[in-house]
């Protein structure tokens, strides 16, 4: 789970590719896979893990949405402030010509 998790964490992000965090998450999953024929336990361990990666994963999606509205937000404010202040500039300089 903690390599799942760390997926979300941007630090952990510039450290750890994504391609080795997949490759941990899958080398998780494929031994308690295995291990499942000894028991229940590994194979409800698995199914949980799997359930919180789902979960995860639908975070993460709703905060690259959430990021992505709130560059747009910022970017809408900036473009209409400089929509704002260019015609005052306009007729600032206008009075002084």
């Amino acid at each position: 789970m903690v390599v799942k998790l760390a997926q979300l964490c941007y630090p952990l992000k510039q450290i750890v590719t994504a391609a080795s965090l997949d490759e941990s998450w899958d080398l998780c999953r494929n031994t308690l896979s295995r291990m499942s024929v000894y028991g229940k336990v590994p194979r409800r361990c698995l199914e949980s893990l799997e359930a919180m990666q789902q979960k995860i994963s639908h975070l993460e999606q709703c905060m690259l949405c959430l990021t992505h509205k709130f560059h747009t937000v910022l970017a809408n404010m900036f473009s209409s402030k400089l929509e704002t202040e260019q015609p005052r500039q306009t007729a600032r300089r206008s009075l002084y010509e």
